[in-house]
């Protein structure tokens, strides 16, 4: 499949490695059916809000934060959109895998996406200074998760770069990047919305972890995601 073709591109600090990995995806008719499939699903949307100091809350205002996400689970009752979604996590492993043999001591095995899920975000212009640096730890009895990746599915004019802030860098909006990073606490990062009204950034994450965790099965490995029939 076309989608399977992949093309590392070096990321390092100072001649260091920095355990972020950086792929194109050739395919980028996947992005575009990524796009269509977030519209079509326009009662699943929800807005994506902002904590408000002075109310200690999180808060909804578009004028400040306009963006939306849907999160949709993979399973083995497969339809239209879960098909689309394949096509996806067949790149998104092809990624990873290339990423262990890089870094040897990364597991290749017994790995999953956790909650069997992805998130499209659309992301419209925004009051940037409101996007804090993260990172999404999943972790528990029956929880163990150790990357987060994360694909832009368009590009933009200006703005809409991924930054981590330890590492002083950041990823430009280009259609297909994929990043695949560990999720500790030195990898937070945010992404900034466009610059120019009316554009939207969409993107597609999620997190992958282990799949079996004290006899417990977690999520969909990505073993199964590749013998899940279309």
């Amino acid at each position: 499949m076309k989608g399977d073709k992949i093309k590392h591109l070096p990321f390092e600090i100072n001649g260091k490695p920095s355990f972020i990995g950086a792929w194109s995806l050739d395919n980028q008719k996947i992005c575009d059916e990524l796009v269509l499939l977030f519209g079509r699903n326009k009662l699943s949307q929800q807005d994506i809000g902002f904590f408000d100091d002075k109310a200690n809350k999180v808060a909804y205002n578009k004028d400040k934060v306009n963006a939306k996400y849907i999160n949709i689970t993979i399973d083995d009752d497969l339809d239209k959109e879960s098909t689309i979604l394949l096509n996806y996590t067949k790149f998104l492993r092809s990624c990873y895998f290339d990423y262990c043999k890089r870094w040897q001591h990364t597991a290749d095995s017994n790995v999953a996406l956790m909650g069997g899920k992805i998130r499209i975000t659309q992301l419209l212009k925004s009051d940037n200074n409101l996007f804090d640096f993260v990172y999404e730890k999943q972790e528990g009895r029956f929880l163990a998760s150790n990357f987060n990746f994360i694909t832009y599915l368009n590009a933009v004019e200006d703005g809409g770069s991924t930054e981590f802030y330890y590492f002083d860098s950041a990823f430009k909006a280009l259609k297909g990047l994929t990043l695949i990073f560990p999720n500790e606490w030195m990898f937070k990062k945010r992404t900034l919305s466009p610059i120019n009204p009316g554009e939207s950034l969409y993107t597609i994450s999620g997190s992958l972890g282990y799949h079996k965790v004290a006899d417990a099965e977690l999520g969909i490995s990505l073993e199964e995601l590749e013998n899940l029939k279309k």
